[in-house]
């Protein structure tokens, strides 16, 4: 039990002992786990072989013989404690290296666990991202096309907003308060204003036939019917009123109401309308002139051609007449009568005259029917060479009733001074 507790470096054991020998003192010794590893040398004056070999068997380390020296047993111990050192030298390094190795081994298992979790990690993160990937080219391709979307909305957006600006009619946006919201540069030109000063006024500043009350009803109209088209005036910034054709159209946008309008100047057009219409009453007129002048021409033709006849008539009757008077000077008292009744020496002396006012009356008349012909121009060619003097003369004929003396004005004389004027080519109308 001493032993045990406190085991020694190294046994020197005899062989020849009283109770037990050494043998069995020794494999006792070597079955204990606490005493196996203590070195055991066998000292007993036995020189056999087999004596030296058993002890070798039961697990001693040497065998010395008795007679022996101090100094080889001294080595011998030496030696042997030297041996023990090693070998537990040995026994702790291998217990370090164990130690050493197995932790080695866990280190090396779990980093074999952590490379198969990171493998595994690794792996779900490849699937991952080939999925993030795939997802993401989508979503890229998705933003792809939506970028170029939005690119050809912007182009487009830009376009629209040139084109509106570089429209020739005059655009106008506006509220169901009849407040101006925008134009464009048209809308600008037309009423003299800048886009600024348009974009303080109201529709009632630049229509004034749309007050208040009437706009309201406009609206509703528009609203009903979605667009409209009318003529109407606007007011320009100096004052002046420039006729102009409207298509409003009616927009509903994010919960509001809107008046598109388009806007074109139409004063070309009412001078345009107005020459036609001009046009075409002279055309009118013409044509009452030609008529009424052919119908004059033939009675005046008539009248004119029998005027010479009865004035030759007439100076025979007269010549008649003073002949009875100078072979019958004494004629009955029923004609004498009858001469002082008609007062026949009057007669002689007026009857040519009337005759000839009559004859001066009937040149007058054609001379008006040319006149009326010439203006008419009905029976001529569209281009034909005419003489500008008589073109002016034909006029005069016609207004010469407006040149004389009238309550509003004085007797208006002309005074011709016509030149050696060619032939010029010119319409007929």
């Amino acid at each position: 039990m001493s032993i045990q507790s406190s085991p020694p470096d190294l046994i020197l054991l005899d062989i020849m002992m009283p109770e037990l020998n050494g043998y069995e003192v020794c494999s006792r010794l070597k079955a204990s786990c606490q005493t196996k590893d203590i070195p055991i040398i066998f000292i007993s004056a036995l020189n056999e072989v087999f004596d030296k070999v058993k002890a070798f068997e039961v697990g001693g380390v040497d065998y010395i013989t008795k007679h022996f020296q101090a100094q080889e047993v001294l080595a011998r111990v030496e030696h042997q404690l030297h041996i023990q050192r090693l070998s537990q030298q040995l026994v702790e390094q291998n217990a370090q290296l164990e130690t050493a190795n197995r932790a080695l081994k866990d280190e090396i298992q779990e980093r074999q666990q952590v490379e198969e979790l990171l493998r595994s990690t690794l792996e779900s993160l490849e699937v991952n991202v080939q999925e993030r990937t795939a997802e993401l080219t989508k979503i890229n391709e998705s933003l792809q096309a939506e970028i170029g979307q939005r690119k050809r909305v912007e182009s487009m957006l830009q376009l629209t907003q040139f084109s509106v600006q570089q429209a020739s009619d005059s655009i106008f946006w506006v509220d169901s308060d009849a407040k101006i919201l925008g134009v464009n540069k048209a809308a600008c030109h037309l009423l003299g204003y800048s886009e600024e000063e348009l974009l303080s006024l109201s529709v009632h500043d630049i229509e004034p036939d749309y007050h208040a009350d009437i706009w309201l009803t406009h609206w509703q109209e528009l609203k009903e019917h979605g667009s409209l088209t009318f003529e109407s005036r606007h007011k320009r910034k100096d004052g002046t009123i420039r006729p102009t054709e409207v298509n409003a159209n009616f927009l509903e946008f994010e919960g509001k109401e809107y008046n598109f309008a388009f806007a074109r100047d139409i004063t070309e057009r009412k001078l345009t309308q107005r020459k036609l219409i001009h046009t075409e009453k002279m055309s009118s007129l013409g044509q009452l002139i030609a008529s009424v002048a052919h119908e004059i021409n033939n009675p005046v033709n008539f009248i004119g051609a029998n005027l010479s006849h009865v004035d030759n008539y007439t100076r025979d009757l007269l010549a008649l007449i003073s002949l009875y008077q100078e072979g019958y000077a004494h004629s009955s008292p029923e004609i004498q009568d009858k001469i002082e009744e008609i007062d026949l020496d009057f007669l002689i002396e007026d009857l040519p005259k009337t005759l000839s006012s009559m004859k001066m009356g009937a040149e007058r008349i054609g001379e008006i029917v040319l006149t009326l012909r010439s203006f008419s121009r009905l029976d001529e060619a569209q281009m034909k060479s005419v003489n500008i003097h008589e073109g002016i003369d034909s006029t005069l004929l016609i207004l010469r009733d407006r040149l004389k003396e009238k309550p509003e004005h004085s007797a208006i004389s002309i005074i011709k001074e016509y030149g050696n004027l060619p032939l010029v080519e010119s319409l007929s109308r």
